[in-house]
C-alpha cells in the first residue's frame, strides 16, 4: 500500500514480466487479510490460473473467496460482452461485495478488445473517477508499458507506480519499484529494489543495526565435503557451503561498508572457532588486531583469543603484543615462514581444519606484487593440500584482482544498488540476492533473499 486515501485511483505500469499482477495481488491480499473486501477484474487470466499462480507466492485467494471477502471477475473476452456489459459487471460486483478495493488487470487488454480507444478512455474516466470514487472504493489499474500517458491521461490517476527490471553484469537483473506520481503528502520518489520471492516485497535501504545483546554464535555443522559458511542462506546458495580445500574470493564493491560485508566473514570465523578450530586473520586496511577482536566479542569464548583466533598486527598502535596477535614483519618471506610454522604447529596440536582470512588490499599496500604472488601461491597450495579453507577479501582498488579471480574456487560479489546490499556469485554462477540482516539471535546473520 502507498498510504493512499480510500477512493483513490492508482495506476500500476510496467513492461510484461515486471511483476504488476503480483504487486496488485499482494496489496489486495494484504487488505483482505485485514478483514476488508476486494474485487479483482482480470481481462488476461482465468480464475483457476490466477488462484494457482498466486498460491505459489503464498496467497490463498480461494480461501478468501470462500469467506466472501474476495471476488474474482474473469472477463477474458471483453469484446464479446460489450463495453457497457463489462462496466455493469464491475459495478455490480463492487456493490454486491461492498468492496473497498478493485483491481483492473489490465487496462491495456481492455483497450485491445475495443476498436474505438476513445470509448475505453471514457469508460475508464467514468467508472473510476466518478462512480467508484463515490462508492469510496480504492482502484488499482494495470497498464502495460512504461509510458502511462500514452494509454491514459495522467491527470486521472492519484498515483502512478512503475515497475522496472534493471540489467546488471552477467545477464542478471534486479527489480525496481518507482513512485512516479502521488497526490497526497510528501513521498520518497527514489527507486526501491523489490523481489517476487514469496510475494511482492520492497526493501528499505541498508542500515547498520547492532543486536541488543551479543550472544555466542551457535556453529552450523559441516557436510562431508563442505565447510559451512556460518550463514544458512549462503550455504544454500553454494550448494551446501564452501568446498573443503578451497580458496574463496569475496569481491567487495564500492560503497560497501565494513559492517555490511564483515558479518559474512565473521560468521565463518566464529563457525570455525566455536568448533575448536584454528583461525588466522590478516586484516584488511583500516582494521588492526584490536578492532578485529572487538568484532568477535560476545560471539566466541574469551578463552578462544590466543587459543583458536590469531590476528596479524600490522601497526604499532599497541605497546605490547597480546597472546592472540601475530607480529607483522616487513619482509614477506619472514612473515610467510612465521605464519606457516605457526599453522603447522597448531595443526599438529588440534588436528582440525584451519581457516585463513586474508585482507588482500592490506597485503598489496605493504608488499611488492612479485613477492606477494609467490607467497600467496604457497598458501593456496597448502590450503588445498591440507583440505583447509582460505577467504580472500578484496576492495575496488586491488590491482591483482584478475589473478585472484583465476585462482579462486568460489567467487562471491557484494555490491550496493539503490542503497541495498546485493550478493551474487560468479563461481558458481548465481542470480542476485538482496541481503537483509537478522539480529534476533544476538548476531548479525545475513539473510540473502532471491530476486525472482
Amino acid at each position: 500500500m502507498l498510504g493512499e486515501p480510500r477512493g483513490s485511483l492508482i495506476v500500476v505500469c510496467g513492461c510484461p514480466g515486471t511483476g504488476k499482477t503480483v504487486y496488485c495481488a499482494t496489496v489486495a491480499y494484504s487488505l483482505v487479510s485485514e478483514g476488508k473486501k476486494c474485487v479483482y477484474v482480470s481481462f488476461i487470466e482465468d480464475k483457476d490460473y490466477f488462484f494457482r499462480n498466486m498460491k505459489n507466492f503464498g496467497m490463498d485467494f480461494k480461501k478468501m473467496e470462500e469467506e466472501d471477502r474476495f471476488l474474482f471477475l474473469d472477463i477474458v473476452s471483453p469484446g464479446e460482452a460489450g463495453l457497457q456489459a463489462v462496466t455493469n459487471n464491475i459495478l455490480e460486483a463492487i456493490e454486491r461485495l461492498n468492496a473497498e478495493m478493485v483491481v483492473v488487470d489490465s487496462f491495456s487488454a481492455l483497450e485491445m478488445a475495443f476498436p474505438k480507444k476513445s470509448d475505453v478512455r471514457v469508460f475508464l474516466h467514468h467508472i473510476f473517477s466518478r462512480v467508484v470514487r463515490r462508492m469510496d472504493c480504492t482502484s488499482y489499474v494495470v497498464v502495460e508499458g512504461e509510458e502511462v500517458t500514452t494509454a491514459m491521461p495522467s491527470y486521472i490517476a492519484d498515483a502512478v507506480v512503475l515497475l522496472k527490471t534493471r540489467p546488471i553484469e552477467g545477464g542478471r537483473v534486479l527489480r525496481e519499484f518507482h513512485i512516479v506520481k502521488t497526490r497526497w503528502g510528501e513521498k520518497d520518489f527514489s527507486p526501491k529494489l523489490f523481489t517476487l520471492h514469496q510475494g511482492f516485497k520492497t526493501f528499505k535501504s541498508y542500515r547498520f543495526v547492532e543486536p541488543r545483546e551479543r550472544k555466542r554464535f551457535e556453529p552450523i555443522p559441516d557436510t562431508n565435503d563442505r565447510f559451512s559458511s556460518g550463514v544458512n542462506g549462503l550455504d544454500k546458495i553454494l550448494g551446501g557451503g564452501y568446498p573443503k580445500g578451497s580458496v574463496v574470493l569475496w569481491d567487495v564493491g564500492e560503497n560497501v561498508p565494513l559492517h555490511a560485508f564483515a558479518p559474512f566473514i565473521i560468521a565463518t570465523e566464529c563457525n570455525f572457532i566455536n568448533q575448536g578450530r584454528l583461525v588466522v586473520v590478516l586484516p584488511t586496511k583500516g582494521v588492526d588486531a584490536t578492532f578485529k577482536k572487538k568484532l568477535h566479542e560476545g560471539h566466541i569464548d574469551k578463552e578462544a583469543y590466543g587459543r583458536n583466533l590469531f590476528i596479524v598486527q600490522y601497526t604499532v598502535s599497541v605497546e605490547k603484543l597480546e597472546p592472540y596477535m601475530i607480529e607483522f614483519d616487513p619482509n614477506i618471506e619472514m612473515l610467510q615462514e612465521r605464519i606457516s610454522s605457526f599453522i603447522t604447529h597448531r595443526k599438529r596440536e588440534i588436528g582440525e581444519p584451519i581457516l585463513v582470512v586474508v585482507g588482500w588490499d592490506m597485503l598489496e599496500h605493504v608488499y611488492d606484487p612479485k613477492g606477494l604472488t609467490q607467497i600467496f601461491n604457497f598458501f593456496v597450495i597448502e590450503t588445498k593440500t591440507r583440505g583447509d579453507l582460505m577467504l580472500v577479501v578484496t576492495k575496488p582498488d586491488v590491482k591483482q584482482i584478475e589473478t585472484l579471480k583465476d585462482i579462486a574456487d568460489v567467487h562471491i560479489k557484494l555490491r550496493m544498488f539503490e542503497g541495498n546490499l546485493v550478493l551474487y556469485c560468479e563461481k558458481p554462477y548465481t542470480q542476485p540476492y538482496i541481503v537483509d540482516f537478522d539480529t534476533d539471535k544476538g548476531f548479525r546473520i545475513p539473510k540473502p533473499i532471491p530476486v525472482k
